[in-house]
């Protein structure tokens, strides 16, 4: 099932822009005015919207199609073919396409005895290679040179003795890349497995030993990163914010604004803002979100994920700084956004996107929009115990909209809806204790005199919560002080 579905989902994986690019190759070569029967096969099987494709569906719909009749042919034809366009589409935008394409040239060009013009072509691609930190490729060209330049000969564009010591040093960055490569790995594999404890002594050793890598002079930038995003990941798991803050502080400050970031530079950035916010360091959000904003996304996957990672923080940085003025603009953004990538972002990515745009409609006073926002988040989590710390928040938000709304006649069902939330899902403590008498005081006299409100909220404050319901106490506080 799977092989007989691989065409199938190969071009449904294709973003709509590659899908253009190859119905314009495809328009590029028309049989006497007609469509080729691959490009018949491909409108078709673009068409079949049904997940559960089968051939023999497939076969039957289609009975009688001169594409029907030799049809593993005219797949294998038409998959290599995507293949071949989708290369030279992202030519531009891979490096290794680009340097595989360059190489190939480079040997046609040699064939030919043309040496000044592949010689011309070589040093391109090695300044390309050397740009992106390829290293295995810096050996392929150097290969090259071998096979096509005699040695000791007058016309020989090298030094055998100068190309030995820099094979070496790149072999030797190599052996510390493959290193770094597999470090990172395992962490990922730790951290996936949930392994941490298990684990410590090993994970002790990796952090030791990316502390050393980082000191080593032969290291490229391509591998500090890695090693940072380690050291980032281990400090999160921690914990430890603040550390994890501070080790990507002097990289990220290094990012001048003339330069363009590499989109291998995502992943640190959003572990930054996350320390950030986690030890209340706000103050470097506008600059981070900047440095998201610069990184050029090569695939519409790409662009999905860095749309949701900037549009977050961007609310985050809103609601921490109560600065409204491009609130509206922002939301139409992130609507256009969501519905644009829908299909990219999760359904757990698109609850905690709804849940800021809740608190942004909360803070901007439109209560009747955040009530609408929370009817969509209901629907989208259903029972799933993953959102219950969503679904708790909410219900207090749901609560203080309707009283702003002054809807006192819904307040003690929503009370009731509450504290049934907490009885079911979780476990009462001190402050949600002292939400619901906050709560029930108010319900119970929801004209109340601001003095007595006063009262309510000033016991209220003294209340400790537990770490992840800080938030929540500053939202009622934040509310009642409005």
């Amino acid at each position: 099932m799977a092989r007989e579905a691989s065409l199938f989902n190969l071009i449904h994986s294709l973003e709509p822009a590659e899908k253009r690019h190859f119905k314009v190759h495809a328009a590029k070569n028309l049989n006497g005015g007609n469509k080729f029967n691959y490009e018949k096969l491909f409108d078709a099987i673009n068409e079949w919207s049904n997940e559960s494709y089968t051939e023999k569906d497939f076969k039957r719909k289609h009975k009688g199609k001169t594409f029907i009749k030799n049809l593993s042919v005219e797949k294998t034809q038409l998959r290599d073919l995507i293949l071949k366009v989708m290369r030279s589409y992202h030519a531009g935008k891979v490096p290794e396409i680009t340097f595989h394409e360059m190489y190939l040239d480079i040997k046609f060009l040699f064939d030919k005895g043309l040496k000044e013009e592949a010689k011309a072509l070589l040093e391109k691609a090695r300044e390309l290679v050397e740009k992106e930190e390829m290293l295995p490729e810096l050996l392929l060209l150097n290969d090259l040179l071998y096979e096509n330049y005699p040695t000791g000969a007058a016309s020989t564009p090298y030094k055998l003795e100068v190309m030995g010591k820099q094979e070496v040093e790149i072999l030797n960055r190599l052996n510390l890349s493959r290193r770094v490569v597999y470090l990172r790995q395992r962490i990922f594999e730790i951290d996936a497995q949930e392994k941490w404890h298990d684990c410590k002594d090993e994970v002790d050793g990796i952090i030791t030993e990316t502390e050393k890598l980082l000191q080593c002079d032969h290291l490229s930038r391509k591998c500090a990163r890695k090693l940072l995003n380690i050291q980032q990941l281990f400090f999160i798991r921690q914990r430890k914010f603040e550390e994890s803050f501070a080790i990507t502080q002097k990289w990220v400050s290094g990012l001048v604004s003339k330069i363009e970031i590499s989109s291998e530079a995502r992943t640190i950035i959003a572990n930054y803002l996350l320390s950030a916010l986690r030890c209340g360091r706000m103050e470097v959000f506008p600059f981070a979100i900047s440095l998201l904003k610069r990184i050029r996304p090569a695939s519409q996957k790409e662009a999905a994920e860095l749309f949701r990672l900037t549009t977050q923080y961007e609310l985050i940085w809103m609601l921490n700084s109560h600065d409204f003025r491009e609130a509206d603009e922002k939301l139409n953004e992130i609507k256009k956004g969501l519905t644009q990538y829908s299909e990219m972002i999760t359904k757990r990515q698109i609850i905690y996107f709804r849940l800021n745009l809740v608190l942004l409609y909360f803070f901007q006073g439109k209560y009747d929009h955040a009530l609408n926002e929370m009817r969509d988040i209901d629907i989208l989590a259903g029972r799933d115990s993953k959102y219950i710390p969503v679904l708790l928040e909410i219900r207090v938000l749901e609560w203080l909209s309707q009283y702003a709304l002054k809807n006192f006649e819904v307040l003690d069902f929503q009370l009731r809806n509450l504290k049934r939330y907490y009885k079911e899902y979780s476990t009462s403590n001190e402050f949600t204790e002292a939400i619901f008498k906050l709560f029930k005081d108010i319900t119970t006299t929801p004209n109340q005199k601001p003095k007595q409100l006063q009262e309510w909220i000033s016991e209220f404050r003294l209340a400790e919560p537990a770490p992840a319901q800080q938030q929540m106490k500053g939202v009622i506080l934040d509310y009642f002080a409005v």
